[in-house]
């Protein structure tokens, strides 16, 4: 008796496997997770990895604009002793032309709150640069980061031109692979919808 109960449960177990195997993973399919590119933080060498949107996108400090220029953010320390942690330093966006410094630019204004990372994000998808306006100038984007910054935040755009200028301001999600958006002030974490008003 107890041969034949166990043989009838190994064929219940056995028909239920068959029939699961059989049966389409909707769940992996529908959550499947695309990828995307981004460059190691720190490297020297175009190196690049592949991570899943949803994940925090890598830091990008250096961007490439041709073969001879490229814009870098650096953090200047003026004093790391300093109690007052808007003295201990700031980040500055550098134009470099056959490895010259050419030009330099304090990111963060007296009036803003501080900053504790500022890497550049991509302005359009999959893109560093791009010309928003139509004008012939490329623009490209900052994202002032703060310990305890919102999911969204604000970014600093600036164009390209003979002289780097600041172009506007647009909102980024942090969170994933992402690009700015722009005319859409009251899109944040907690007004999601609202990044259908956006462009």
């Amino acid at each position: 008796m107890k041969i034949l109960s166990s043989l009838i449960i190994i064929l219940l177990i056995y028909s239920c496997s068959v029939m699961i195997a059989s049966q389409p993973d909707n769940t992996v399919l529908s959550n499947s997770k695309k990828k995307a590119f981004c460059t190691i933080k720190n490297e020297k060498i175009n190196k690049f990895e592949l991570y899943e949107l949803g994940d925090l996108p890598c830091l990008k400090y250096k961007l490439k604009v041709s073969s001879t220029e490229y814009l870098e953010i650096e953090y200047i320390t003026l004093n790391k002793y300093a109690d007052d942690i808007y003295e201990r330093g700031h980040q500055v966006l550098k134009r470099v032309k056959n490895n010259k410094t050419v030009e330099v630019i304090k990111l963060r204004k007296e009036e803003d709150t501080y900053w504790s990372d500022t890497p550049f994000v991509r302005v359009r998808k999959q893109q560093y640069f791009a010309d928003l306006d139509d004008d012939g100038y490329l623009e490209f984007a900052v994202f002032p980061f703060s310990s305890g910054s919102a999911i969204v935040g604000t970014v600093r755009i600036f164009s390209l031109k003979d002289k780097i200028v600041l172009w506007g301001k647009g909102k980024y999600q942090f969170e994933g692979d992402t690009f700015v958006r722009l005319n859409c002030p009251n899109w944040s974490k907690f007004n999601p919808k609202e990044i259908k008003n956006c462009e």
